[in-house]
């Protein structure tokens, strides 16, 4: 597995490019695979973001980190939806934040269901490896590692929560899915009672959603709310520590 000159120690020349792919369809493009979603007056972000304003604006942080804001508006409610997306040029890593913010001037109607992350991973014909830990349950046990087959096409959806609201109390927020030749670590920043899922889908894709538990309120005017914190960082070869360092030298 070369190293790319340009990409430095963290980052091959496949990992980028697989980073850049995924980040211009799930954000950068004019009609992106959004990956996030949430349900406003009853209604799926998938029906409505395509009808909302949309504006995006990005500036250089650093040499190696650019911002992306994506806001959409409803012009309806007065409600924005901002995602605030950092991509890596020296990592093969990209992470967002969601916000809602009521610019109306009555409450808004009903925000509920909203994963910070709800996107299909590409398609993997032998299926995916799931691998995660547990969190500290007070055993001997306590972030055991665990490595879970997913099948092609198992209809179960795989549904990982901490317990009473304490982000590493029975499984930790971070995840590392393995396919044939590579794969994509998962982490949510959220301190207190995260979930995840993961589904095999019939077309060999795996969807993937993560976000806050429960969600289903309203805001008063002016009022802000934001999401977890979502990172994802891409990674190829044999070994599925790669994905658990280069996150960890993100970090």
């Amino acid at each position: 597995m070369a190293v790319s000159a340009f990409c430095g120690e963290w980052m091959t020349t496949d990992e980028r490019q697989n980073r850049d792919q995924w980040v211009q369809e799930h954000l950068l493009n004019l009609n992106p695979r959004i990956p996030f979603s949430f349900v406003y007056d009853g209604n799926t972000s998938a029906k409505l973001l395509p009808d909302w304003a949309r504006e995006h604006e990005f500036q250089d942080l650093d040499a190696n980190c650019t911002q992306h804001t994506f806001t959409w508006a409803d012009p309806k409610t007065g409600l924005e939806v901002r995602c605030v997306a950092l991509d890596y040029a020296d990592y093969p890593a990209v992470e967002w934040l969601l916000y809602f913010t009521n610019h109306g001037k009555v409450d808004s109607p009903i925000i509920a269901e909203i994963r910070a992350l709800d996107c299909n991973l590409p398609v993997a014909r032998d299926g995916f490896v799931l691998h995660r830990a547990l969190g500290d349950g007070n055993s001997a046990q306590s972030f055991a590692p665990v490595d879970e087959l997913l099948p092609p096409a198992d209809v179960n959806e795989r549904v990982f929560a901490p317990k009473g609201g304490r982000s590493s109390d029975g499984t930790m927020p971070y995840f590392n899915v393995n396919w044939r030749g590579g794969g994509m670590a998962l982490a949510i920043g959220w301190s207190g009672q995260w979930e995840a899922g993961f589904r095999p889908l019939a077309d060999g894709s795996l969807r993937v959603r993560a976000g806050q538990q429960v969600t289903h309120f309203k805001l008063h005017a002016g009022e802000t709310v934001r999401s977890p914190r979502i990172v994802l960082a891409f990674w190829q070869g044999p070994d599925d520590l790669r994905g658990n360092n280069i996150f960890r030298q993100l970090v």
